[in-house]
């Protein structure tokens, strides 16, 4: 009979977490965090280290899409030291991924590359055959982020392919994204915006909010560089709107990014230092220090005389 309701009660506890999934796939990110910290409660009164890492985990991307990095950060530690004790080297490489993500959103380059490599050395040991995709993209995006362009940009077809042949158009749509960012590294506008031809066509097909977001930004960056400054002031206005609504904070400190060095391109240099000083603040303050590190050095490039 305990045993009987001990099982009951964990499946009322799956059932919480899958709930709180459903929250915040659908933006309820409020319920959503009550619910995991209640199930995350449950499962450690239970005993249940593989679920409560889960749910660590889960909680914790929920936190790092907020902004919240500094409460997430420990939250990844933690389930990461769970699923090693548990030698669950598939969830393992879950964990390492997402914690990779975080130490890039902190500008911490060389620690996101090692957790991406771990990751991916693991995914590859295992077999799994989209997930290393996942993991060579994001060693991508670090490349572009430690100045080679080049490199990155061979990179990025190559992982585009590979997702089109895993029949995954968003991530497909992500990786001529980043094809798109290295081409306006490389000074190649037009070849930028073909790139970004054909991430809309295959995000259009797709209804993920973060990836809306992030083409967005890409494709005002394009827009300005060719002189549209309307346009492009336009596009990110709406970004900055949706990123807001849906409490993307990264997105929203992305967008205003690109707000602060449109009005340097346009000419409106105070206003633009201006907005690039409060959103370096802003994004040290939440521990986003690439995009903090990329606000100030914009802000200083501005005053330099051409």
């Amino acid at each position: 009979m305990v045993e009987r309701k001990i099982g009951d009660r964990q499946g009322a506890v799956g059932t919480m977490n899958s709930i709180a999934n459903v929250l915040s796939d659908e933006g309820d990110h409020v319920e959503a965090r009550k619910a995991y910290r209640e199930a995350l409660a449950a499962f450690r009164e239970l005993g249940d280290k593989f679920d409560e890492a889960l749910t660590l985990s889960n909680l914790a991307t929920l936190l790092a899409d907020e902004g919240n990095l500094r409460e997430a950060k420990p939250m990844f530690e933690q389930a990461l030291e769970i699923k090693r004790n548990l030698n669950n080297k598939h969830s393992e490489a879950y964990t390492l991924s997402d914690l990779g993500d975080l130490l890039f959103a902190e500008g911490d380059l060389a620690g996101a590359r090692k957790l991406q490599e771990d990751a991916l050395a693991i995914r590859t040991q295992l077999g799994e055959k989209s997930t290393p995709i996942e993991n060579r993209f994001s060693l991508t995006a670090i490349s572009l982020e430690e100045g080679k362009p080049a490199e990155a940009l061979v990179a990025a077809h190559q992982v585009a392919d590979d997702f089109h042949g895993a029949h995954r158009q968003d991530k497909e749509a992500t990786a001529y994204d980043l094809a798109a960012r290295c081409e306006l590294a490389l000074g190649k506008t037009d070849e930028a915006a073909r790139e970004m031809q054909k991430a809309e066509e295959l995000s259009a097909k797709t209804d993920d909010k973060i990836i809306a977001t992030a083409l967005a930004v890409t494709r005002a960056r394009i827009l300005a560089v060719s002189g549209d400054y309307s346009a492009a002031r336009k596009k990110l206005d709406t970004a900055l709107g949706a990123a807001t609504k849906s409490g993307l904070m990264q997105e929203q400190l992305e967008a205003r990014l690109a707000l602060g060095e449109l009005e340097l391109e346009s000419g409106k240099v105070p206003a633009g230092r201006a907005r690039l000083a409060a959103l370096e603040r802003d994004a040290a303050a939440n521990s986003f220090l690439l995009i903090a590190r990329k606000a100030h050095a914009a802000s200083e490039a501005a005053m330099k005389p051409k």
